[in-house]
């Protein structure tokens, strides 16, 4: 399997449809839309909670090449690309939830604590730099590199050990480095036990998956501390490779999957933007309803959104991570 295809790009799609509904349902009843904690749609949301995340991780994972030169210019372009749309879009969402009177972390904290969803690039800026470094220290062991990743950002993640201070948010990327690692050593090892086709059991491996996340989002008193951990980490690696044995296919998913990282920069702006609007203009509206329109609104408007800011290289680079090359001016023709 290429690290990049349409089967790849519709595990994206799914693992965003999955955040952004995450957002538009909300992750208690003050937000989103407001419902009920007892209610099926936020028994569902929360049921993702082990398996959202960890299959982004997962996904980068699979695409990331192995290091082939000096660490450091990719790592600089890991920062240009995650680290600096973190910065600007953070500030921008900062900026827009304070002149909505929200209370939050100082200003300056945000490019290097944890907040809001941007707290996933930090995390994975930290894996992918300690990947491209422990590759380089080991002589471009990958495979060797990926697996200490993972196994130590396991134990740690599991274990009572804990920061006092969660700078770039380390304690988040413990826990996404296990499945960062999964991901990288399908990609390079192909096992043929994930690939030989029994699709049946991959799907019971999905469903189950889910099925327990739905158990404990109802009884989440049952199981805490380093063993609810280590569950959330076995549920994780579950999903991933069951969904990736799946082998999900869909020219419009892919399509959709392909736009990824602005859909996960830019969502919030406009599902919060449309259940207010939808407030505001339909009050009353069926919970179906309303979350269709927000959903809607937080997958196309930001692949809207990034298709005008990649046009000029003043945009392109701050809110995507893009470096637009100035056009070379053609030579004027001197007719003879």
């Amino acid at each position: 399997m290429p690290r990049r295809s349409d089967h790849i790009d519709t595990l994206r799609a799914i693992a965003c449809i999955s955040l952004v509904a995450f957002h538009v349902v909300g992750s208690s009843s003050e937000n989103g839309l407001q419902l009920n904690p007892s209610h099926w749609m936020a028994r569902a949301n929360l049921a993702l909670v082990d398996l959202r995340m960890p299959l982004f991780s997962f996904l980068s994972g699979m695409v990331l090449p192995a290091l082939t030169g000096p660490p450091w210019p990719q790592i600089v372009k890991k920062a240009r690309r995650l680290l600096l749309p973190m910065a600007t879009v953070g500030t921008v969402f900062w900026l827009t939830r304070h002149a909505m009177g929200y209370e939050q972390i100082p200003l300056a904290q945000i490019f290097w604590m944890p907040f809001a969803h941007f707290w996933f690039l930090q995390a994975t800026f930290l894996i992918m730099a300690a990947f491209y470094l422990g590759s380089a220290l080991s002589g471009g062991h990958a495979i060797l590199t990926a697996t200490i990743i993972g196994l130590l950002g396991a134990a740690l993640y599991i274990s009572p050990f804990r920061v006092s201070l969660n700078v770039f948010a380390v304690m988040q990327a413990w826990k996404l480095a296990p499945f960062f690692a999964a991901g990288f050593l399908v990609a390079t090892l192909r096992p043929c036990w994930l690939f030989s086709g029994r699709r049946l059991v991959a799907a019971a491996g999905v469903a189950g998956a889910f099925a327990v996340g739905v158990i404990l989002a109802i009884y989440s008193d049952a199981l805490t501390g380093m063993g609810r951990r280590a569950v959330a980490i076995v549920l994780g690696l579950t999903f991933c490779l069951c969904l990736l044995a799946l082998r999900p296919h869909s020219a419009v998913m892919a399509r959709l999957g392909r736009q990824s990282y602005p859909i996960y920069l830019f969502h919030v702006f406009f599902t919060a933007g449309m259940l207010k609007v939808v407030d505001a203009v339909m009050p009353g509206t069926p919970v179906p309803i309303a979350f269709a329109l927000a959903l809607g609104a937080g997958l196309a408007g930001p692949v809207f959104l990034a298709q005008m800011l990649s046009r000029h290289r003043i945009t392109a680079l701050p809110f995507l991570g893009l470096h637009r090359r100035a056009p070379v001016a053609k030579p004027v023709q001197r007719s003879a």
